[in-house]
């Protein structure tokens, strides 16, 4: 009866033990789990470890009362006073109830990891890591770790053969049974995967495609290193290990950063563009944030003098100097528009072209720490696209005529002079000047053709009109236009239209005989009054 007693007295002492080691074994979980879960989570995860250990207490103390209940039996039974029956029965009882705080206990030091931190960085070289800390935040062995005193049916002993054996008897006491089972609350053999998306069919964006954590002791964490395939703001970690695969979708926190490694990443769809003299070329620009930096300064280093440009917001169209990311944004987008002059000058030559680069540093970095104006920046917090711009320029011919009416006879020639200017900002190459005449008409320029013509030179031309003889009369027009050998642009130009009119040679004679009576009564004129002046 005192046995009994004890054992009674042991097993509140034994369940008690149970309750407030559980209740710790909660709020450390939730401590250690508190960078993966919510306030409301950790509660329920507090409240199911409680329930846990309480369900495993229960089970304990039923296995004891039932062990205790087998040992009475098995006295009255040596005193023929009970049945081989019913100690069967108390011993399958005892079994029961074994088998019950065996399973109850193994649900209660369930293993569980939380992920504590997983952290993006860029590296030196431009590759961008993925820092991942994971702890074992398991709830203990519970009711195993208590060690108390052994708690097994007293048919095991040495001085009943004639009991039959037990089953999960190894010698030792029956937590340090299911410890071993358990194993001490260390977690073998993890195997953590990042992804684009949860489930089987979720691609892999790491390399390598998984890593192996060989064993997680409880309390402790591990830091493994993966490098992504892409950059994304937010992945998937999946953690398996036994027979559980648990995956939850995570932000990614930015890291510091390596030393010397850059916080911004500057890209652009545009890496080399052409434009003409006088015109606007727009390069589309991307920041994207690679560690823990709010602002971001701007700069375009290298630009040509006498070259106009900005940085401007491609919605707002506001010029910017700094960019600033808001939470949880990662990726800025903006346009850089440069102006050329109208002219080529020493700095700005056609068909020669200019480097530069767009710089983003830290916005949070003094000013004499670079000399960006040289292509210089401080190292670990500037990040840099270098862009070409082409200048083109702009073939343009301009065509003069000194008179463009003409009066002639029908088998007689007109005389004219149309000068040819090159008005564009590109020198111009084998000109040709062309006319589209009636026809039976002919039309003639000397010299035919010009070789070369630089920028503002011009060059006069002199144009003869010969009409049929057989031409009626009337009006009639000819265009003259002019043809140059620029294969990549297309030259503008203005075509002169010459108005020509046909005469009968009587009216022709008589307009000239008008014609030098008029000259001739003028120039009379002019005598007599030189001579009245004289008196």
């Amino acid at each position: 009866m005192g046995a009994c007693l004890a054992v009674s007295g042991k097993r509140w002492a034994v369940s008690a033990c149970l309750v407030l080691g559980f209740c710790a074994g909660g709020r450390v979980a939730g401590a250690q789990g508190g960078a993966a879960y919510g306030q409301p989570q950790r509660d329920g995860a507090a409240r199911a470890a409680l329930s846990s250990a309480v369900a495993a207490a229960r089970a304990r103390l039923e296995y004891e009362r039932a062990a205790a209940e087998y040992d009475r039996s098995r006295e009255l039974h040596r005193r023929r006073m009970l049945s081989d029956a019913d100690l069967d029965a108390r011993r399958l009882d005892a079994e029961r109830a074994r088998l019950a705080y065996v399973e109850e206990s193994l649900a209660a030091a369930a293993p569980h990891v939380t992920i504590e931190r997983a952290a993006k960085e860029r590296t030196r070289d431009g590759r961008t890591t993925v820092r991942l800390t994971l702890r074992n935040a398991s709830s203990g062995a519970g009711p195993l770790a208590l060690g108390a005193a052994r708690a097994r049916p007293a048919y095991a002993a040495a001085d009943d053969s004639a009991s039959p054996p037990d089953a999960l008897d190894t010698g030792d006491s029956l937590d340090a049974l299911v410890q071993r089972v358990v194993g001490g609350g260390v977690i073998r053999d993890l195997f953590v995967s990042l992804k684009a998306d949860p489930g089987a069919n979720g691609t892999t964006i790491s390399i390598p495609y998984e890593r192996h954590v060989a064993a997680l002791r409880r309390g402790r964490a591990a830091t493994i290193v993966f490098e992504l395939y892409r950059d994304v703001p937010d992945l998937v970690v999946s953690v398996s290990y036994g027979d559980r695969v648990e995956e939850r979708r995570v932000f990614l926190d930015r890291a510091a950063g390596a030393a010397g490694a850059a916080r911004f990443a500057v890209q652009s769809a545009q890496l080399s563009q052409e434009a003409d003299l006088g015109a606007q070329a727009i390069f589309d620009l991307r920041v994207d944030r690679l560690a823990a930096a709010d602002a971001a300064r701007l700069v375009v280093d290298g630009m040509a003098p006498g070259v106009a440009y900005e940085l401007r917001d491609p919605e707002s169209k506001a010029r910017l100097t700094q960019i600033r990311f808001g939470d949880g944004e990662e990726t800025r987008r903006l346009q850089l528009v440069v102006a050329l002059p109208q002219r080529a000058t020493a700095a700005v030559r056609a068909d020669v072209p200019l480097r530069f680069a767009v710089v983003a540093r830290a916005g949070d970095v003094a000013d004499d720490t670079a000399d960006t104006s040289r292509g210089g920046s401080r190292p670990g917090d500037a990040g840099r696209v270098a862009l070409e711009l082409v200048p083109r320029g702009l073939p343009r011919v301009e065509l003069r005529a000194i008179n463009l009416y003409h009066e002639l006879a029908a088998g007689d020639s007109a005389v004219t002079e149309v000068v040819v200017r090159n008005s564009g900002s590109r020198a111009l190459d084998a000109l040709q000047l062309r006319a589209d005449a009636p026809p039976g008409w002919r039309v003639e320029f000397a010299p035919p053709a010009i070789p070369a013509l630089a920028v503002d030179a011009e060059r006069p031309v002199r144009l003869v009109v010969h009409a049929p003889r057989d031409a009626s009369v009337g009006d009639y027009e000819a265009r003259v236009r002019v043809a140059s050998a620029a294969a990549d642009h297309r030259v503008e130009t203005e075509d002169k239209v010459l108005r020509l009119h046909v005469a009968d040679g009587a009216s022709v004679a008589g307009t000239v005989v008008v014609i030098g009576l008029v000259v001739a009564g003028a120039g009379g004129a002019a005598v007599v009054g030189r001579r009245w002046m004289r008196r």
